[in-house]
């Protein structure tokens, strides 16, 4: 897990710490209590010193939705066409969340071809501070088949823009 991260507490659990409804384990709970949206997974660590490794709660926390990584400066209401959504995902899926600037690049990139390979470029770019080449290129390659597999012209980005939303940021997350 890269220590770099940073995880807030879903609903389900600020639920738990205030209802204890779903009886999760005392580290769990533990934890779960430390997470404050702004700790890195590092911070978090110093913090629970006396337990361990923590990094097997905090993916048990974020599995069963207690927890979730951050996206700072990312505005997680903006509505994206099905284009946009599929690239995020995979810079998520294969980048991680580190690479906040490049999700927002991507974010906001004009829905025209050129401006979401301008987009995919400037992520990679800055993709290369916390990931191997070979990374960066399983990343293009998957946005590539991605922008193969939908055409973009400018009246179907103009039609996508005016159609009601297919996903959110916030969708996309693990």
């Amino acid at each position: 897990m890269d220590r770099r991260i940073v995880f807030a507490k879903t609903r389900r659990g600020e639920h738990e710490l205030a209802t204890r409804s779903f009886g999760l384990r005392q580290r769990l709970r533990t934890v779960l209590i430390l997470v404050d949206g702004t700790s890195t997974v590092a911070n978090l660590q110093r913090k629970c010193a006396g337990l361990g490794d923590i990094t097997p709660t905090l993916k048990s926390l974020a599995e069963g939705g207690y927890i979730r990584p951050t996206v700072s400066g990312l505005d997680l209401t903006l509505p994206l066409t099905p284009l946009k959504a599929a690239l995020i995902k995979q810079a998520v899926l294969t980048l991680g969340m580190v690479v906040t600037e490049g999700l927002r690049a991507m974010q906001q990139a004009p829905d025209t071809r050129a401006g979401l390979i301008r987009a995919i470029d400037e992520t990679a770019r800055l993709a290369r501070d916390s990931h191997s080449e070979e990374v960066i290129l399983t990343f293009r390659d998957a946005c590539n088949e991605i922008l193969a597999r939908e055409t973009v012209s400018p009246r179907l980005a103009e039609a996508e823009s005016h159609d009601p939303f297919v996903s959110r940021v916030d969708d996309l997350l693990p």
